[in-house]
């Protein structure tokens, strides 16, 4: 169980970084400014679709798949089972906390 001040630590660092603008934010009101309330509306709208299926993709395993092809290149996604079994035993040997096959 983690510690109050621990707690208090993260979530005030968590509030700073979350109100913080970040690149999104930034493109948001350049394009706002130059383009109007309309261009800035499209850019909303486009930025809150990708985070909403880059989510959608995140929770259902895909970017677990993007991320292991982009590591090894498609090669990696054909893997037979036998290769990745023995891999894993490789691994499981290797380490001694938690892992994950």
């Amino acid at each position: 169980m983690p510690l109050p001040d621990n707690l208090l630590y993260f979530l005030g660092v968590s509030i700073v970084l979350t109100m913080a603008p970040g690149p999104d934010v930034i493109f948001l009101a350049s394009q706002g400014l130059a383009g109007g309330p309309r261009a800035g509306l499209a850019v909303a709208l486009g930025l809150s679709s990708g985070l909403l299926v880059h989510t959608a993709l995140a929770a259902l395993g895909v970017s677990a798949v993007f991320l292991r092809m982009s590591g090894e290149g498609i090669e990696g996604l054909r893997d037979r089972p036998e290769t990745m079994a023995a891999e894993c035993s490789r691994t499981r040997a290797s380490t001694s906390g938690p892992y994950i096959c």
